[in-house]
C-alpha cells in the first residue's frame, strides 16, 4: 500500500483512497482485482468473506492450488467471480469465435497467435521481473491466448515450450508454446516482452479457409475461403468507448449480476488457463513435453 500515491490518484480521478483493504471492502458493492498477481489470492479471499462479487484480472494467481481455493471460496460464500480474459470481449476475437462456430473456415486445424510488447519492468513494475511472483511472460502474455484457444477450439491435451531471455531484467522474456488440443488441432503461441511496441496477430486455419488478424493491418480480421476470396471483413478498430474490450467486460459483469445470467468466462476457465500456463512453464524449464492429465504443480 502506498497511501500518498493512492491519495494523489483519488484526487486526480475523483475517487476515494483507503489505507486498508478492510476499509475499502466495507464501502464498496463489487470489487475489481487489478493488483499485482501475487496479491490476487489475498484480495479475492477477503472480498469473498465480505460478500462482494468480483472481477479479477488474469491470471487468477501464480499457483494452481491458490486458484482452486479462490474459486471454491467464492462458491462457498455465494460470491460470483468473473475472470477478466479480455480477448473474449474484443470485437475482433468475438467475431473470430463466431466465424468458427458458423463454419466459415471449417474444422480448425492450426491456430497461431503472436503477442508482443515492451518489458513491463521498463514502466516501473518491478515485480514482473521476479519470476517466482509473476510467472514471467508466460503468465502475463501467453495466458490470454491460452484462454482464447480453449474458448475457440477446446481443451488442451499436451504442451511443449521453449523460452529465452534478451534482457537482464528477468529470467524469461520470450516464449514459444506448442499446444496439442484434444480435438487434434495444434496451437502455436509466441509471447514476447522484447518488442519496442505492442503487436498482436492471429491466424486460424481450417479445412475450408483461413481467419487472419494483425494489429498493424488496416483490416484486423479477414476470412479467406479456400477459393481465395475474402469471405469476411470486420471493422478495423475500436470505434467507440462501447466497443472497448474492457468496457464490454465490465458491462457484461454488471449485466450478469443484475440478471443472474452466467458469466462468459467461468471461474473454472480461469483455473484451467492457470493449469495450462504452469504446465507450459514446466515444459520450458525441463525441455520436455507435458501431458495435462499428468501435470502436478511442484510444491
Amino acid at each position: 500500500m502506498r497511501p500518498e500515491q493512492a491519495a494523489t490518484h483519488a484526487r486526480q480521478y475523483g475517487g476515494r483512497a483507503f489505507t486498508t483493504l478492510a476499509e475499502l471492502l466495507a464501502e464498496v458493492d463489487v470489487v475489481g482485482v487489478t493488483t499485482p498477481t501475487p496479491q490476487h489470492h489475498e484480495v479475492v479471499l477477503a472480498a469473498a468473506a465480505a460478500g462482494k462479487h468480483l472481477v479479477c484480472e488474469p491470471p487468477l494467481t501464480r499457483h494452481l492450488r491458490q486458484a482452486q481455493e479462490m474459486v471454491s471460496t467464492c462458491r462457498a460464500a455465494g460470491v460470483r467471480l468473473l475472470v477478466g480474459h479480455l480477448e473474449r470481449f474484443s470485437p475482433q476475437f468475438q467475431r473470430a469465435r463466431q466465424a468458427i462456430d458458423e463454419g466459415v473456415v471449417g474444422k480448425p486445424g492450426v491456430i497461431r497467435l503472436v503477442r508482443a510488447r515492451p518489458h513491463p519492468a521498463a514502466s516501473g513494475s518491478g515485480w514482473y521481473a521476479r519470476h517466482q511472483e509473476s510467472g514471467g511472460v508466460i503468465l502475463d502474455l501467453s495466458i490470454p491466448d491460452i484462454d482464447f484457444v480453449r474458448w475457440c477450439c477446446g481443451e488442451v491435451e499436451r504442451v511443449f515450450a521453449r523460452s529465452l531471455t534478451f534482457s537482464e531484467v528477468g529470467p524469461v522474456d520470450h516464449a514459444y508454446l506448442l499446444l496439442r488440443l484434444v480435438s487434434g488441432a495444434i496451437a502455436h503461441i509466441e509471447s514476447s516482452w522484447a518488442r519496442p511496441s505492442d503487436y498482436l496477430a492471429l491466424e486460424i486455419a481450417g479445412d475450408r479457409g483461413l481467419l487472419e488478424f494483425n494489429s498493424e493491418d488496416t483490416r484486423p480480421l479477414r476470412a479467406l475461403a479456400s477459393s481465395g476470396e475474402a469471405a469476411l471483413v470486420v471493422p478495423d478498430d475500436v470505434l467507440s468507448p462501447e466497443d472497448d474490450p474492457l468496457y464490454r467486460e465490465l458491462a457484461h459483469f454488471l449485466t450478469c449480476l443484475e440478471s443472474g445470467t452466467e458469466f462468459q468466462v467461468t471461474p473454472q476457465d480461469g483455473v484451467e488457463a492457470v493449469r495450462v500456463a504452469l504446465a507450459v512453464l514446466e515444459s520450458a524449464r525441463t525441455g520436455q513435453a507435458i501431458n495435462l492429465r499428468d501435470f502436478q504443480e511442484a510444491a
